[in-house]
């Protein structure tokens, strides 16, 4: 397949050790005589070529779009392929359907549903399939998958399914993660994060189920791999060599760390829980105060959506009325940012309370600066449709808040990013930022200290964990929100946001590694840790 067809259809074919990996843990749990197994998106039929290796006695199906996959498929012996839409297909199976058949459902379900986003997918078969399936929000395909796989599975089935582990972390997969507790008991899930299973920037997760049965009472175990800088305890030759068991393992150039132990759901996410992350998140919420959220509302920074022209290094002279100094993820540098390289033209500002577009005619540069490129501006259609002027930021944020004292984040980073921004700074898209509420700057020193901590970092992996490649973290609003604060009143804080300002103050001037070890320190005795 080309690479764009890859994309269009969503189609990354199962690797072979990871395919029996999946095919030996269906193994261990069933229990039925000559069972009807059907993979819904067979490929080129390595998930169906590994069970039957396991459960010789299986009677196979696979469904698939793809007619050259069929054909590879069809090579299997005792396999019965067809080009079917899964989906399609599952919809007969409603249990309210007059088409409804028990004896043509399926006691195993082994799949590795194509990962395909809504803005692939286009917006109207994306509504389609969301009204079809009860699906709300941003999705993907394979969310679709999941309700279909129920739809077509006997009583007590079995599913084995490789899908992204973006569904655990991410407000977007709330519905599936209730979808997936109201239809099967969860056995097991696999997160193997960054192992690099497959050629896509995909994070595969493993989920072993079972359809939901009241006199199941299970309790989920769950494992993570991923990639660490920590000493490996053992080489392997792959990953599946490990045994998945506790402990830093070297594949290749790449060690990676095994944690084994429950699912816990009862969080913002679905993440891992051990006995010492158990004790850990208690000692943690006995000394927190407050959130970052409590400070004030996370943003996040303005979108152009014509940055060419809007956003420029080297202005030319004269330069425009308006411009403002742009800070982006680029400057990113803990307690203090890099000098901004960029600067804005915004088009904002605040008249009797209300935030407006300027009157370009007051400023004779930028407006001809603007009317040059006027044709440009004009083709971006949502803005007509939204009634503003042609010459508009598509999302400003609020002008009168860029003169104030802003904490500020990448939105991607390897590690916690925060700093203090001031002076009149406007924040970029791919950052967020924070400013109090209640005009109490010290709390957002406060959280400069706590959010440049280890601390943080040890935090996030254990509530959160929603890591990309190469260890690189996504801070978004729905993480940052509910990071921890201790009481500002306790003499410990007093000494964070002390020393949160005097390294601020001589980052620039001198080393402050020294400082920002003691800092450390204090965070982490503020949390009784």
């Amino acid at each position: 397949m080309t690479a764009k067809e890859i994309k269009s259809t969503g189609s990354h074919y199962t690797p072979p050790l990871l395919a029996d990996f999946v095919a030996k843990e269906i193994r261990h749990i069933s229990f039925v005589d000559k069972p009807r197994i059907l993979d819904p998106a067979c490929g080129n039929g390595s998930l169906l070529q590994a069970i039957k290796k396991n459960i010789p006695d299986s009677v196979l199906f696979g469904f698939d779009l793809n007619e050259q996959a069929i054909a590879e498929t069809k090579k299997i012996q005792n396999v019965t392929a067809q080009k079917i839409n899964f989906l399609d297909y599952a919809l007969e199976y409603d249990d309210n359907s007059l088409f409804s058949s028990e004896q043509a459902k399926y006691d195993i379900v082994i799949a590795n549903p194509p990962y395909i986003r809504t803005q692939v997918l286009g917006e109207k078969k994306a509504r389609q399939i969301a009204k079809t399936f009860s699906l709300d929000g941003r999705i993907d395909i394979y969310y679709a998958f999941l309700e279909g796989i129920y739809r077509v599975l006997n009583t007590n089935g079995i599913v084995g399914i490789i899908i992204s582990n973006r569904f655990m972390t991410v407000k977007a997969g709330k519905i599936v993660r209730q979808r997936l507790f109201e239809h099967f008991d969860i056995l097991n899930i696999w997160d193997f994060g960054d192992t690099k299973l497959f050629s896509a920037a995909v994070l595969p997760a493993v989920l072993l189920l079972r359809k939901k049965s009241a006199s199941v009472n299970t309790i989920p175990k769950m494992t993570s791999i991923y990639s660490t800088k920590e000493k490996a305890d053992k080489r392997v030759e792959n990953i599946f060599e490990t045994g998945f068991e506790n402990g830093v393992f070297s594949v290749g150039d790449t060690n990676y760390r095994i944690k084994v132990g429950e699912l816990d759901t009862d969080g913002y996410v679905w993440k891992i829980k051990t006995a010492e992350s158990s004790e850990w998140q208690k000692t943690v919420a006995s000394h927190t105060a407050m959130t970052f959220g409590d400070i004030g509302k996370v943003r996040v920074g303005i979108k152009t959506t014509a940055d060419k022209i809007f956003v420029r290094k080297d202005w030319q002279s004269p330069k425009p009325e308006l411009l403002k100094p742009l800070v982006t993820h680029d400057d990113a540098r803990r307690f203090k940012s890099f000098r901004p390289n960029y600067s804005v033209l915004y088009t904002h500002e605040v008249k009797n309370g209300k935030k407006c577009a300027i009157d370009i005619s007051q400023y004779p540069i930028a407006e001809k600066f603007l009317l040059e490129n006027k044709e440009i501006l004009e083709s971006r259609t949502y803005i007509k449709k939204a009634k503003r002027n042609w010459y508009e930021i598509w999302v400003p944020q609020q002008p009168e808040n860029w003169k104030k004292t802003k904490l500020v984040f990448p939105d991607i980073s390897e590690k916690p990013i925060f700093w203090i921004s001031s002076d009149d700074e406007v924040i970029q898209g791919n950052c967020y930022w924070i400013i109090s509420d209640k005009n109490e700057d010290d709390l957002l020193w406060l959280a400069l200290g706590v959010g440049n901590s280890s601390f943080i970092e040890e935090f996030y992996d254990v509530n959160f964990n929603n890591k990309l490649y190469a260890g690189r973290r996504r801070f978004m609003t729905q993480y940052v929100e509910n990071f921890p604060l201790p009481n500002p009143n306790l003499d410990t804080s007093k000494e964070i946001i002390s020393l949160s300002k005097k390294i601020f103050s001589l980052i620039d001037k001198i080393d402050t590694t020294d400082l920002q070890q003691r800092l450390n320190k204090l965070v982490y005795k503020a949390f009784g840790l």
